[in-house]
């Protein structure tokens, strides 16, 4: 949808408008027949009130505080010398309200009834609403309630649905006079100022016809972004704007855009998926958090959009100096993309934050944060301050989750007292070790990571199960499984030199002769292997970090306490179906860290240690102490 009109107007404004000689004249907003009709319940129309109110009551010596509705879109009807009358496109059920609320209150402030003309093409409908505003006009303060008088038997839904907003707003009205403690009347009146409406003009130029228009709008019922809003500002004609500069604006735009749709920058920025229709909605409103250095905020009411009609009047129309902002920001992001180090660097940081969920918008916030370091020191000195945020978001999640004083080493972290920092932890290692690639077209994908779905939530697995399964007669399949694969194991054992051990040389004859897995000593032998190949892992072993793996919920589930090979041959099948396994979840069970070569089907203290060393070699410029410790608070 294009528009070259757009204004941020309070209640008091929508009443007059300047004609096109420059006078003031007055506004009559007219509902077209195709609209659906009123359909506010009285529970919309005392939440609105409600809302206005709380706003009023904190705000009402604010003089720049703005409650700002939803827009309401329209294209001109008609003009003549003393009135301009829109056609309400969209958002009648507002406008409707409005209007009932200061018709009713006009009975307290007569002096003061001026606002603008509404009008329905509905014959019986705009009957009743003047019917209406007439006996509005004879009735006193004190006098009886003034309902609209609707008709049963004439079906008019319409004038059933403002007949119950009107006893609505007349309760609430009761209800706030009976408050002797404050002039609520006077008060609630100072909503004329406050409330503002975003009003977006469809102009000639337009190529919609306007029932084309409205099921466009209603498709789905999807509000205008802040995006959209500013996009109408910026390109609203001006006699100081010139063509070139917006077209210059215009191609600047579609260029931003088209590169926030590549998902790979875009999420290397943004930790929740989603949630932009516009992604360009993303930038406006981390560039107002740094402008106003502050991210608790609830991006209610337009918020963004406000801040930048304000910004607009502040640089005196110069839209050009507005953009740039955005534009040069954009740019700034882009260069931290390009550069290896940052990119890996600012999207661990990001990515961090699903896994901690400590503050609200705290993507943005790091985002704010570092921009304001990156134009404060060079790029090597960037990279050390991006290295120290890194070290305290470690840091950070260790004393969210122990709340203690005590450092801690890297093999003490375990997976009931620090899954978090477990899994940040393992997260960094993931994206230190593609950042590490010598080939610069190899990078961790953060798009990846980003779960699509509940299931694809991240979680910790054990390399080695955690209750590893018996092995009992009846189980053939898993038994028969499991026989093979400690037979591959013997044979590499034996290969290396090792099988000459009598033990190893009893369970291989063992294991042969009950190929079958029929024998009730089955899983004794099996038993027996595990011990004597595998070896018995100590239970803190088993729940250390060292024993630890990133996978998404939906693969883990499906391991469940399945043997290492088992969970091996699992992970391998994912990868092939095209899931998403990280890089050193898929090295540890391949066994790329495991010193001693061939032994695929079995995961024991060896594999475990020269496991976490990598693990530390890889993350230990990181933590906090160059022991590898991560200090307490």
């Amino acid at each position: 949808m294009r528009a070259s009109d757009i204004s941020f107007l309070n209640v008091n404004e929508l009443t007059f408008v300047k004609s096109s000689g420059g006078e003031s004249i007055c506004t009559r907003y007219n509902i077209p027949a195709y609209q659906r009709g009123y359909r506010w319940t009285k529970n919309e129309v005392r939440t609105l009130l409600d809302d206005i109110w709380d706003f009023l009551c904190v705000n009402i010596n604010n003089v720049d505080a703005r409650y700002c509705l939803q827009p309401i879109v329209l294209k001109k009807n008609a003009e003549s010398t003393s009135c301009v009358t829109w056609d309400v496109i969209d958002g009648q059920q507002r406008l409707t309200t409005l209007f009932l609320i200061m018709k009713y209150l006009s009975i307290y402030r007569p002096a003061e009834e001026r606002f603008f003309k509404l009008t329905y093409t509905n014959r019986e409908t705009g009957n009743k609403l003047e019917e209406w505003e007439g006996s509005i006009k004879e009735c006193k303060p004190q006098g009886p309630h003034i309902g609209m008088v609707w008709d049963k038997n004439k079906d008019n839904l319409d004038s059933y649905y403002m007949s119950m907003a009107i006893d609505e707003i007349y309760n609430w009205i009761g209800e706030k006079k009976k408050d002797l403690s404050i002039n609520s009347i006077d008060r609630f009146y100072a909503f004329r100022e406050k409330v503002f409406v975003i009003r977006y003009e469809i102009t000639p130029e337009n190529d919609f016809e306007p029932m084309e228009l409205f099921s466009r709008l209603n498709v789905g019922k999807i509000p205008l972004t802040d995006a959209e809003l500013i996009k109408a500002m910026l390109f609203k004609k001006e006699r100081n704007f010139d063509e070139a500069s917006q077209n210059k604006i215009a191609a600047e735009w579609d260029r931003v855009e088209q590169e926030l749709a590549d998902d790979e920058f875009f999420y290397f920025l943004c930790s929740e998926r989603n949630v932009f229709e516009l992604r360009i909605d993303y930038l406006f409103r981390l560039n107002y958090e740094i402008k106003i250095g502050d991210t608790n905020l609830s991006y209610d009411n337009y918020e963004v959009f406000k801040y930048y009609c304000d910004k607009i009047k502040e640089e005196r129309n110069d839209k050009i100096k507005v953009w740039e902002e955005i534009y040069n920001l954009h740019s700034v992001l882009k260069e931290w993309a390009s550069n290896r180090e940052f990119f890996h660097r600012i999207g661990f940081l990001v990515a961090s934050c699903r896994i901690n969920k400590r503050v609200k918008n705290e993507a943005t916030k790091i985002l704010r944060d570092l921009h304001g370091d990156y134009n404060k020191t060079t790029k090597n000195g960037f990279k050390d301050v991006l290295d120290k945020r890194i070290k305290d978001a470690i840091t950070k999640s260790y004393n969210d989750e122990t709340r203690g004083t005590t450092p801690l080493m890297l093999e003490q972290l375990n997976y009931k007292d620090h899954p978090k920092t477990v899994e940040i932890i393992l997260l960094l290692f993931n994206v230190v070790t593609m950042n590490k690639f010598s080939n610069n077209m190899a990078r961790f994908s953060f798009e990846k990571f980003l779960p699509k779905y509940p299931k694809d939530e991240w979680s910790l697995e054990h390399i080695y199960p955690q209750n590893p399964p018996k092995y009992e007669k009846g189980k053939t399949d898993l038994l028969k499984e499991l026989s093979d694969a400690y037979l591959k194991e013997l044979e590499v054992i034996k290969k290396s030199g090792m099988g000459k051990n009598s033990e190893f040389e009893k369970l291989e004859k063992e294991l042969s002769a009950n190929k079958d897995c029929g024998s009730s000593e089955i899983g004794k032998i099996i038993d027996a292997c595990r011990v004597n190949i595998d070896g018995k892992m100590l239970e803190e072993d088993i729940d250390s970090i060292s024993n630890l793996a990133l996978l998404q919920k939906g693969i883990n589930a499906g391991l469940s306490n399945q043997p290492f090979f088992g969970k091996r041959k699992y992970i391998i099948d994912k990868e092939k179906k095209g899931e998403f396994i990280p890089l050193c979840t898929h090295n540890a069970f391949l066994k790329y860290y495991s010193e001693i070569p061939g032994r695929f089907f079995s995961w024991n203290e060896e594999d475990r240690l020269d496991y976490y060393k990598t693990i530390k070699e890889i993350v230990g410029d990181f933590l906090a102490n160059e022991g590898g410790e991560i200090n307490a608070k």
